[in-house]
């Protein structure tokens, strides 16, 4: 039962050991040494602006149209759609470059199919190398880029293109 007494009677400690008062909390708000996380959250909405400026094409933000170019793949308009995702792939790197990433690759890969279907081998490769500059200069050091499951096909268009450019002489 001794143990009981010692359980819930207070221990008296000496005063140099007695806990202090506890220090009061750190002032949440930013001070002068540390980042303004205001100006943080501004640029950031500065940059997503000017990302999204430089992504218009014909009025809309270029991601917008993707309706409209499975509209012309259906109706089978290859210099419509190839004029279009021209000016969407050149939307799509300006704000990359922005957002300092790589530009999707979807878009590049629609047009090279139309550039095969023309037999149009040089601008595919082409097309294909210009995508994947953009891609290695903005992913280099990115631990997120694996690589993607487009860029592959790109890859593999690219080889392909090369072969029948070849035979094609």
């Amino acid at each position: 039962m001794n143990w009981l007494k010692r359980l819930f009677t207070p221990k008296s400690e000496p005063p140099s050991q007695q806990p202090s008062v506890p220090e009061p909390a750190p002032d949440p708000r930013p001070s002068a040494q540390s980042p303004d996380i205001l100006d943080e959250l501004e640029e950031s909405r500065r940059t997503e602006h000017l990302a999204r400026q430089a992504g218009m094409v014909r009025g809309e933000f270029y991601v917008d149209l993707v309706p409209r170019l499975n509209q012309l793949r259906k109706e089978k308009d290859d210099d419509a759609g190839l004029e279009l995702l021209t000016e969407i792939i050149e939307a799509s790197e300006r704000t990359a470059a922005i957002e300092n990433r790589p530009p999707p690759p979807g878009y590049t890969e629609r047009a090279s199919v139309i550039l095969r279907r023309r037999k149009q081998y040089a601008d595919e490769i082409a097309l294909i190398d210009r995508y994947e500059a953009q891609r290695q200069r903005y992913a280099a050091g990115d631990p997120h880029d694996q690589g993607s499951t487009t860029w592959g096909r790109l890859e593999q268009r690219r080889t392909k293109a090369r072969e029948l450019a070849a035979k094609s002489g």
